[in-house]
């Protein structure tokens, strides 16, 4: 089993390690607790998911001062019938298979720049840093809120038609019988199991959903937020050439992809910084005689110093 780390981009892979074990490079300057032996070929029957957990307390997610890895850990055995990929919800993926080295290092390439860099978003494709999708208040802030537009059981105000279904442009109703708004938000319709056409109405009654149905309809809450907040709603349609597979985060959201999200609106605010003081500069030099106040004076010291340390942790 052998063990490729990086933070931006994958490295050429170390000298043959001892099969069936986790290895790692001396001369490397990945610092991590692991020991050789803690994770083997023989632990892949455990399931992916308790697999990840495995490689995530043996790897760790950082190196001796802090910053973060990314690593690709590539798993040989024999018995396996060509490659498959499966991406962690941490920061790290493996390969499994009788691994031909071209092949592996190609997909490792694909891993950490279509999936750890850029969260699987193709070019043209929109995504992070394609848009600004999440509702904004008047004043700038990301606004994150939950409503339930119901009818009163007593009266019956809404007058809904039941059942509600969603038709697509293609004439075919929609799965998920939900819809994005970008910069509003997301819509679901819930139609009771007892509602259907021709169904007389009982009014005055309480419509209690299941567990089961709250479930899905809390999926689809989250589908709707990674679509809003710029990431993919899921990665089923997803390969790299190779059978691919994601370890869901019961978050909601992996840690790469946290990660993406923390780049993305960082790089942001050091573009909105970089104007508003490019803006500022530019008025002042028009307006020699204009008096600036101390305190401006000291807010541009304080946003330069903020950006210098964005920037630098950017890298």
């Amino acid at each position: 089993m052998a063990e490729i780390a990086g933070d931006e981009a994958p490295t050429p892979p170390p000298p043959p390690p001892i099969s069936g074990e986790v290895s790692r490079d001396p001369s490397s300057n990945v610092g991590s607790g692991w020991q050789c032996g803690t994770v083997t070929s023989a632990d892949l029957v455990i399931g992916d998911e308790v697999f990840d957990e495995l490689l995530h307390s043996a790897l760790g997610s950082g190196r001796w001062d802090g910053s973060m890895v990314y690593t690709v850990v590539v798993v040989e055995t024999d018995d396996a019938e060509g490659m498959r990929v499966v991406v962690g919800k941490h920061r790290h993926a493996w390969v499994v298979g009788k691994a031909d080295e071209v092949k592996a290092v190609s997909v490792i390439g694909k891993v950490f720049a279509k999936y750890f860099m850029n969260g699987g978003i193709e070019e043209g494709e929109a995504g992070i840093g394609k848009g600004e999708f999440m509702p904004v208040g008047s004043d700038g802030n990301v606004v994150l809120s939950f409503s339930l537009l119901n009818a009163d059981p007593s009266d019956w105000v809404y007058d809904w038609e039941c059942p509600l279904y969603l038709q697509l442009p293609d004439g075919g109703l929609s799965k998920t019988n939900a819809f994005i708004s970008p910069m509003w938000g997301g819509v679901l319709i819930w139609n009771p199991p007892d509602c259907s056409l021709g169904s007389k109405r009982t009014h005055g009654t309480w419509k209690k959903m299941s567990s089961q149905e709250l479930m899905e309809t809390l999926e689809i809450f989250i589908g709707q937020l990674r679509q809003l907040f710029g990431l993919k709603p899921s990665y089923l349609s997803q390969d790299m050439g190779v059978p691919t597979k994601f370890v869901v985060s019961e978050k909601g959201f992996t840690e790469w992809e946290l990660d993406l999200l923390y780049r993305h609106h960082a790089c942001s605010n050091l573009l909105s910084c970089l104007t508003t003081l490019e803006s500022l500069s530019s008025l002042v030099c028009s307006l020699p005689r204009m008096i600036v106040m101390d305190e401006i004076g000291r807010q541009v010291e304080l946003s330069l110093e903020a950006a210098n340390l964005a920037q630098g942790m950017q890298l």
